[in-house]
Formats: C-alpha cells, structure tokens, sequence
C-alpha cells in the first residue's frame, strides 16, 4: 500500500474489512451442515457480510467506476480500468444472489437444499471478490499513484470518504 495516496489508504482499509468477512463466510461455508435457526455467530456474519455488501461493496464499486476510472483511462490504464469494470458487472449480480440467499435462510431457516445453492454461490463470490482486490491491491494502487497528483488524491479520497 502506498503511504502517499489517500485513494489508496481508504481503497485498502475497505479492501481490508472486506477480506475480513469473505474469510468468515468462506469458514462458516466449509461446514456441510446448514446452520441452526439458534447459531447467532452466523445470523451476526450475515447481517455484516449483507450490509457491507449493499453499501461498502456497492459505493466502492461505484466510486471507482465514477472517480478513479476516467482519469485512469485518460493516463493510458484504459485496458485495466475496463478489466476491473468487467468484473464489477460479474462480481455485483453475485453478490446480490448471495445476499438475497443469505436473507432468505436466515429468515425462514436453513434447508438441506437452500444451503446446498448457497454455499457453492458464497464459496464462488468469494473466490472471486478475493481475486479482484488482490488486483487492486497491487495494480490498481500503483496506477493511482501514478496518475492523481497529491492534491487531486486528497480531493478525491476526501469526496469518497464524505
């Protein structure tokens, strides 16, 4: 992580809470049984994996995709910043089914079939969530730093912080 750039610092921390939850769901995934209507240790990590999906995940996306990528493309990383955009358009409709999964056996309880869709979605979502910021954790962060003068980065990263 780059010490220069506050795109880059408040990217990480949010990349950093979500690695965070992507673990504990990929743990509470690997369990064959469905959890029961009594484990609140799950019912807590889907309330925070759902909320952090429809707000940090979703105004994480949409800042890059808003703030960050024009500038990008213009400074010549055109080809990474639609890469990056390409598995936005994957990654979100994924995570909103698994959400919407998540909500719907905590609500009315865990199936043997329910948690079977589950799991492989939440396994897949992870997989893929993990690779992506991998990418941005190393890519994406020089690419901003190469681009975004130091009163543009603070700007920005204020504009993304309000």
């Amino acid at each position: 992580m780059s010490e220069s750039s506050q795109i880059v610092r408040a990217l990480h921390e949010d990349h950093m809470a979500v690695l965070g939850l992507l673990s504990r769901l990929e743990t509470a995934c690997q369990a064959s049984a469905a959890p029961g209507g009594d484990d609140g240790s799950f019912r807590s990590l889907a309330t925070q994996f759902s909320a952090a999906v429809e707000t940090e995940v979703r105004d994480h996306f949409d800042f890059e995709e808003r703030d960050l990528f024009p500038p990008l493309r213009e400074a010549g990383f055109g080809d990474f910043a639609d890469l990056l955009v390409e598995e936005h358009g994957v990654i979100w409709p994924l995570a909103t089914q698994v959400v919407s999964k998540v909500r719907q056996g905590c609500d009315h309880g865990w199936s043997p079939e329910g948690w079977g869709t589950f799991r492989p979605l939440a396994l897949e979502l992870v997989e893929r969530l993990r690779s992506h910021i991998e990418k941005e954790e190393r890519a994406l962060a020089q690419a901003v730093v190469d681009t975004f003068e130091a009163d543009a980065d603070m700007e920005i990263a204020m504009s993304y912080a309000s």
